[in-house]
């Protein structure tokens, strides 16, 4: 796998979540709300994979949302000495017994798939010098939170 570091322009890559995901969202009768922070201080990587992480977490999101729609909120935030991108929806929550094994590769809840998306996404995290953390409260609604370093330069 190739992987680049160049500076990160997160809202952007947030808007090419949301025009990738708009027809599928819309099927599933999920709306994508963005709060972006601007600006953001430099965080470096490779945009097609955090693209690639945004995008499971949104197609989890509203899989998790399909008989029921909802909302998927798209962030951007500055949380101290890092940069986080959030995707929160208000589904049904992971029940917590589910929650520990979420990063297991080949763990899945699904009826089709692998089990290997949130395995991959944490790996991407991880590969960006970053973490993944969830939260879910069982009926409200899960936060999963992209955490990347604030960077001086990227070429280092």
């Amino acid at each position: 796998v190739t992987y680049e570091s160049v500076p990160l322009d997160l809202n952007a890559i947030c808007e090419g979540v949301r025009i990738l995901m708009r027809k599928r969202l819309q099927e599933a009768n999920v709306r994508l709300e963005m709060e972006l922070s601007s600006p953001l201080p430099l965080t470096c990587g490779d945009s097609n994979q955090i693209k690639q992480l945004l995008l499971n977490l949104t197609l989890n999101a509203a899989e998790a949302m399909v008989s029921t729609g909802g909302t998927i909120w798209l962030r951007t935030l500055l949380n101290g000495k890092q940069v986080c991108l959030s995707v929160s929806d208000n589904g049904p929550g992971i029940p917590i017994h589910v929650q520990s094994r979420l990063f297991e590769p080949l763990f899945t809840t699904k009826t089709r798939g692998l089990g290997l998306g949130l395995a991959i996404s944490q790996e991407i995290a991880h590969r960006h010098r970053g973490t993944i953390t969830v939260e879910s409260t069982f009926g409200t609604g899960t936060i999963f939170t992209i955490h990347l370093p604030i960077r001086e330069r990227c070429n280092e």
